[in-house]
């Protein structure tokens, strides 16, 4: 018996069971990333109608939002605590379209021009969160009019 060849084969079992659970830790969260954006991509898109309708300018009083229309702002607050799980970029963009999102859910009045730039934002969020190369063939193009 070759003990020496044994030995070696021993030695890279040990590596490959050593190593093994980071890379699953790895996969595990690259799927979560991909979950978090189907996630978010579903929430931004729901926000595009409720920001479109909205009524602009502090000439009136703007009526407050429904209940029903706050459910995606609503939610996109809750997944905040795990946008970690996106790269650096992506984090900091989506960040900023959920902190806007969540301003312009509690404003009492909206000034003119603020509801189309908020909508622009969505829609890179949206853009920027599709072009993943792990979204990739994952979602269908679309495509809407925001006016």
């Amino acid at each position: 018996m070759n003990w020496e060849a044994l030995s070696a084969v021993g030695t890279l079992a040990v590596a490959v069971v050593a190593v093994a659970p980071i890379f699953l830790d790895r996969i595990q969260k690259r799927e979560q990333a991909v979950n978090l954006r189907c996630r978010l991509m579903t929430y931004l898109t729901e926000t595009i109608p409720v920001i479109a309708l909205r009524p602009e300018g502090r000439s009136r009083a703007n009526a407050p939002l429904e209940e029903n229309q706050k459910a995606p702002f609503r939610q996109l607050e809750s997944l905040m605590p795990i946008l970690t799980l996106l790269p650096a970029r992506e984090h900091d963009e989506i960040l900023g379209a959920i902190v806007n999102l969540i301003l312009f859910k509690d404003a009492p009045s909206i000034p003119a021009g603020i509801a189309d730039n908020l909508l622009k934002q969505v829609d890179q969020s949206i853009s920027r969160l599709s072009r993943s190369k792990w979204m990739l063939d994952k979602i269908p193009k679309m495509s809407w009019n925001t006016k």
